[in-house]
């Protein structure tokens, strides 16, 4: 059950597929969908239902406030950008201070304007429960309300509104769906509220690192509309200084955290790189990469106290946190702006403790993090093939990163996020079958009350079934209690058009063949070490899923029939060129996995001008699909 409030709409909306287009494809409808019987639609005062557009006519106008904020301009720009595309109506956009509003007047207000702040929708609303990026939608009247908790949050509300009403769907950064029609009815919104599970939404694929084509899928890279939010992140310490600037305060490869020379030093070059970034929200403080720490008396002594090094690291965050409230004082700055440490490797151990009543508690108020310190938990060594509480899985099944997380969120109480491993960094070109764990995974995230997640994936989006692995995430995120299947069925529909029955066939296969070899030999799988599907990335154990005996040149062939019965279908449905190259290249992705095999591991199995085509096939469409590493 969430634990976050949602008020959940009093009605269905019924999205009809074979109803939904997307902008510049030749097999859309143009009729308006069957009205379904759950859907409440907006009346007047006589009792007629209120159009939004009529026979591509409207009288709706769009408005902003004079002071827009850039991101509430790009909300009302979608609105406008959508609505057109959907009904070939062009609404315009207008300055609250360029029209006189009455009651008959048919407007859209979005984000903070002056008529919303004096309406009762903005009376009645409770922002408090909207989070970062919580929507807002109501219409009173003839006037429509289109707001978020921040400027980004009323570009996600927008995307609220327009699925309501025109059966907006995003299932990739460039595949959009909605209802092409020449008149739209307007629904009745009554105070509807949507609050995401996940507030800061981070999963790394290549595309999500441009806040422009990331904000259809309501997704975060490390930069958002607003700029670039981490201001510095993950290994950032050796930034600042290193062990060859300066040694001496360096210990075992890693900084001595005791030392309050070498902590003023980095606090006071923090505090002069903030100026620099005025958008960055969030500065992590990490330590280098690996396992070693400091093995001066201090810090040895306070390891021993606390369990490990998350205590003194919790300690040592809290005095730059410090540092940087009383320069925000002093300098009169007001601005958002947290510490945030990496609870990795060797700083992963939380220093709190377990209660009696089965809550959890830091070991004493030092360790527990300021108001604008908190922690990014980042359980590397847990398996990420099985869901992070799988009772059955052999390294997750004993509790403990649950466990860590729930200390750690006693420690850091006001955000804690966590960072998670969805890669098979063997081979990046590889698929790492994650997909029976997302549902669960983000259950019990939500649940927990996780502030944000960065789910790193495969670079450049290199792995088969990269876009249905970033689209579940977009939606789970948001919300975790949808049907995972459901989704697939219509993400594959969607994004594949008439491939689709051929790449659900491949990808099942694929899934089928990992359970093959998650079997003890005995029952005709590869193993005989008891690790049931499980991914330990960095540890070593485990079953190295990607070496090439578990993949016969037989068996990819068995696959290359069914993708060459997905390129056929494609070409037999008669789209344009540029249309066809899109839908090629997003079979092509995903074949690039059988390519890579062949290529890297079966070229005896080639006559030598086979192999040659093969090659130079596969580096073509690597460039064009935008891979840019060759190797793992």
């Amino acid at each position: 059950m969430n634990n976050k409030i949602r008020k959940i709409l009093s009605f269905l909306i019924v999205l009809v597929l074979s109803f939904t287009f997307v902008a510049g494809c030749n097999n859309s409808s143009n009729e308006q969908p069957p009205v379904d019987t759950g859907v409440v639609y907006a009346k007047d005062a006589n009792g007629n239902v209120i159009s939004l557009v009529d026979d591509r006519k409207s009288d709706y106008k769009i408005m902003v406030a004079d002071n827009a904020h850039s991101v509430e301009l790009i909300a009302s720009t979608e609105l406008q950008k959508y609505v057109f595309e959907s009904s070939k109506c062009k609404l315009p956009i207008v300055k609250e201070s360029e029209i006189t509003v009455d009651e008959q007047s048919k407007i859209i207000s979005i984000g903070q304007t002056e008529l919303f702040k004096q309406s009762s929708v903005y009376e009645n609303a409770n922002y408090a429960i909207l989070g970062d990026d919580g929507t807002l939608v109501d219409v009173d009247g003839y006037k429509v309300y289109i707001s978020g908790a921040k400027p980004v949050g009323t570009v996600y509300a927008v995307y609220e509104f327009l699925q309501q009403v025109m059966g907006w769907e995003a299932y990739a950064t460039d595949e959009v769906y909605f209802h092409k029609t020449d008149s739209i009815k307007l629904v009745d919104f009554d105070k509807y509220v949507s609050v995401p599970a996940i507030q800061y939404r981070s999963p790394t694929y290549g595309e999500i690192k441009d806040p422009e084509k990331a904000k259809v899928l309501r997704l975060t890279g490390f930069s958002s509309l607003y700029g670039v939010d981490w201001g510095v992140q993950v290994h950032s310490i050796e930034g600042f200084c290193n062990e060859s600037t300066h040694p001496q305060w360096f210990n075992n490869g890693q900084i001595c955290l005791s030392n309050i020379e070498a902590r003023d030093f980095i606090a006071n070059a923090l505090i002069n790189s903030l100026a620099s970034k005025p958008n960055s929200r969030f500065w992590e403080l990490g330590h280098g990469d690996d396992s070693q720490a400091c093995k001066c008396a201090d810090c040895t002594a306070t390891a021993q106290k606390y369990g490990g090094q998350g205590g003194i690291y919790v300690q040592w965050l809290n005095y730059i946190g410090q540092k940087v409230e009383e320069w925000q004082i002093a300098n009169n700055v007001d601005r958002e702006i947290w510490i945030v440490g990496l609870a990795y490797r060797g700083y992963a151990d939380p220093p709190a403790v377990k209660n009696a009543d089965g809550t959890y508690s830091p070991m004493d108020e030092t360790v527990k993090c300021r108001d604008n310190v908190a922690i990014r938990y980042a359980p590397i060594e847990a398996c990420y093939g099985h869901a992070i509480n799988d009772p059955d899985c052999p390294y997750n099944g004993g509790g403990r990163f649950v466990e860590n997380i729930k200390k750690w969120q006693a420690c850091s109480p006001q955000k804690l996020w966590l960072w998670l491993y969805s890669c098979e960094y063997y081979d990046y070109s590889f698929m790492m079958n994650d997909f029976g764990q997302l549902m669960e995974s983000y259950k019990l995230y939500d649940e927990l009350n996780i502030y944000g997640i960065k789910d790193e994936m495969q670079p450049d989006n290199r792995a088969p079934f990269s876009a249905l692995k970033l689209y579940l995430r977009s939606k789970l995120m948001w919300n975790p209690n949808q049907d995972i299947d459901k989704l697939m069925d219509d993400f594959f529909v969607n994004f594949y058009k008439e491939a689709a029955p051929y790449m659900r066939e491949f990808f099942e296969s694929i899934r089928a063949h990992f359970v093959k070899m998650s079997l003890p030999k005995e029952q005709g799988g590869f193993t005989n070490n008891g690790t049931s599907g499980c991914y330990i990335n960095n540890s070593g154990h485990g079953m190295v899923y990607w070496n090439s005996e578990y993949w016969s040149i037989d068996l990819l062939k068995e696959y290359q029939k069914i993708i060459d019965k997905a390129y056929a279908a494609l070409k037999e449905a008669g789209y344009s060129e540029e249309e066809y190259e899109k839908l090629r290249l997003r079979v092509r992705a995903d074949d690039m996995f059988i390519a890579h095999y062949y290529v890297n591991n079966y070229s005896n199995y080639f006559s030598e001008e086979e192999y040659a085509q093969i090659k130079a096939d596969y580096e073509t469409d690597f460039v064009k699909l935008g891979k840019v590493v060759w190797g793992s």
